[in-house]
């Protein structure tokens, strides 16, 4: 993410036109090439010094054999937001984990 990488973020992604992505004060964005144009939208958005994200609090779980559940908070700089991140990761045909959901929200309070 900070090093604004699209090739990676492509890579990350399940390739299937069933993902979302829901950035903070968005509505959700439907299907791998609609996603992946706004993670490009974002990084060339991105201040000039970049943006890093940190994550803490990270919960993981794997309630189904191909599925698996992360939860963390994101601090996100330059500032001091914080968000409350949902990823969904599916196993893909080639026995790699690629996200099929990635949702994020501010923090209240």
């Amino acid at each position: 993410f900070s090093e604004r990488d699209v090739e990676a973020m492509r890579r990350l992604w399940l390739p299937s036109e069933s993902i979302v992505c829901a950035h903070p004060g968005h509505e959700p964005i439907v299907g791998f090439d609609a996603v992946i144009s706004s993670w490009r939208d974002i990084f060339r958005s991105a201040p000039a010094g970049g943006l890093e994200v940190a994550a803490s609090s990270v919960r993981c779980s794997t309630p189904a054999a191909n599925v698996a559940r992360v939860t963390c908070i994101e601090e996100v700089k330059p500032g001091e937001s914080k968000l409350v991140a949902t990823n969904i990761y599916e196993r893909h045909e080639d026995g790699s984990w690629r996200m099929s959901l990635h949702h994020a929200g501010p923090m209240v309070g």
